[in-house]
């Protein structure tokens, strides 16, 4: 009689608490395994937006607008650069899409005292990874202009010696002009 009510009414309950005890606090706090709100997708501008120049569906050789013939932005104050250069794709992100060697077709403003002129085409392979200053290097072996006399514009962005062809997102329809470095009032 009396021994039958200890053991059969504990056991139930003690086998009862430790898989309740466990189910809180073991548990993870609510919210994590969600990603923070604004991550998860790219952030906005980056990897969505227009392609870069040069690509989009334009035939090659066909000037981007507002590019290849705006001449006029050559006389601007420098501070135009930066702007120009803010619509360029990061260079680390361009290379991931493009690799190895380019060819890049670089027509001339005409230069008498070179004999280079005005239309004439060189056309150039190098690497993405190149600088400007190799491209110009194999620009003097093909023009005769020394590389230090080389102005290469793309649109109104005047390309520097030390980034590479990769920083300004040059591509095989890209228009590259090349024009000799002014002295004085001359464009």
């Amino acid at each position: 009689g009396p021994n039958m009510g200890g053991p059969n009414m504990g056991g139930p309950m003690m086998q009862g608490m430790p898989p309740g005890m466990m189910g809180g606090p073991a548990g993870m706090p609510p919210g994590m395994g969600m990603p923070p709100p604004g991550m998860g997708g790219p952030p906005p501008g980056m990897g969505m937006g227009a392609p870069p120049p040069g690509m989009g569906g334009m035939p090659p050789g066909v000037p981007q607008p507002g590019m290849g013939g705006a001449a006029p932005f050559v006389e601007e104050p420098q501070s135009k650069r930066p702007k120009a250069e803010a619509q360029l794709q990061p260079e680390e992100e361009f290379l991931k899409t493009h690799s190895g060697q380019v060819t890049i077709t670089i027509t001339c403003d005409g230069d008498e005292k070179f004999n280079i002129s005005e239309g004439q085409t060189f056309v150039l392979t190098v690497n993405y990874t190149d600088k400007v200053a190799d491209l110009k290097n194999a620009l003097q072996e093909q023009s005769k202009m020394p590389s230090n006399k080389q102005k290469l514009q793309v649109g109104d962005l005047v390309l520097n010696n030390n980034n590479s062809i990769a920083h300004y997102n040059l591509t095989s329809a890209s228009t590259v002009v090349l024009g000799a470095k002014a002295r004085g009032g001359r464009k």
